[in-house]
């Protein structure tokens, strides 16, 4: 899979691309094709190193909005094809495909448009998505 790297912390010009093994779903993780990450402060300041040092390298980016395309064994496999937000991890969504656990998945409605869910979660610090959150993405 395409994914954005940071090796080195610095400014724009260490965003480099990479090809990386596609992640697969361990236990109850959900693998999410990302189509619309949120870009905001905090990846800058990842990339930056400061005020706090990240562990390089890193793929940058903290919520994402795409599709369930795998789940892992003990998943809810109902999630397979649903729309999902996912968010509050360090998981790397400046990828195509992200692994993340149920408790930082929002389950969508078919008719909620994926750039608009990626970018509630960014503009509006977490809140409309940490208040619908509560639980595991199958519980929604």
């Amino acid at each position: 899979m395409l994914a954005i790297e940071i090796s080195r912390h610095g400014g724009p010009g260490v965003l480099r691309p990479v090809e990386r093994p596609d992640p697969v779903p361990r236990a109850d993780e959900l693998l999410v094709r990302n189509r619309w990450i949120g870009v905001n402060y905090v990846d800058l300041q990842h990339r930056e190193g400061r005020p706090y040092p990240v562990e390089l390298p890193l793929v940058p980016g903290i919520e994402a909005a795409g599709e369930v395309v795998a789940t892992g064994p003990e998943a809810d496999a109902a999630l397979l094809g649903r729309p999902v937000v996912h968010f509050g991890h360090l998981l790397g969504v400046y990828a195509e495909l992200t692994a993340v656990g149920p408790t930082h998945v929002v389950a969508l409605a078919p008719d909620v448009p994926l750039d608009v869910a990626a970018a509630g979660c960014d503009v509006w610090n977490d809140r409309p998505c940490a208040h619908a959150r509560g639980g595991p993405a199958g519980r929604r």
